[in-house]
């Protein structure tokens, strides 16, 4: 699945981190696009217009750290079909999003957070999506076997060499979620 990177109401490219003004074309023809907002992670400022305008073009899947309850609900009004909510960031009660939401609500975690088995903590997720930064130990590849067997889950690399595709398929992961262009 391929993934962009936003801030501050622009499109970054992959590459350089530099915006990009000609994003459409990116985006065209794509079914489903996994949108990091690292304005919204770092500072609490998701760019909601931006959502509104890219959501024309392909489905959306929003990860922008919401903080409350109601982050989520502009999330879902500025056009995200899914949402990732990273529960460091998340300081309401997350038992209020199964309730009152009718979208798909993956929880975002960190590779070590898996190891450490802070994933088994709530079964009404849609799935878990985990971060990998650098290329995974035996151990960090079956702890992902044991969430993957109880629960639909998502690699986020920043580069392909990370994830071993066969690897991952065998396991049974629903997906990676790479750079687009590295897809």
């Amino acid at each position: 699945m391929p993934l962009l990177y936003v801030r501050n109401e622009r499109v970054l490219d992959n590459k350089t981190g530099e915006k990009t003004k000609n994003w459409k074309p990116l985006i065209e023809g794509l079914k489903q696009l996994y949108v990091i907002d690292v304005g919204g992670l770092l500072e609490n400022k998701p760019s909601l217009e931006l959502y509104q305008r890219m959501c024309e073009f392909a489905s959306l899947w929003i990860d922008s750290g919401p903080r409350s309850f109601e982050d989520v609900m502009d999330t879902v009004v500025a056009g995200a079909e899914k949402i990732t909510i990273q529960k460091n960031l998340f300081k309401d009660d997350s038992s209020q999003l199964f309730d009152a939401m009718e979208r798909e609500m993956y929880s975002g975690l960190e590779l070590q957070d898996v190891v450490n088995g802070l994933w088994n903590d709530d079964s009404k997720w849609t799935g878990f999506v985990v971060y990998v930064h650098t290329e995974m130990s035996f151990k960090e590849k079956d702890c992902l076997v044991a969430v993957a067997k109880k629960m639909p889950l998502y690699l986020v690399a920043k580069e392909q060499g990370f994830i071993d595709r066969e690897w991952v398929e065998e396991l049974g992961v629903k997906g990676i979620i790479y750079p687009l262009g590295e897809e």
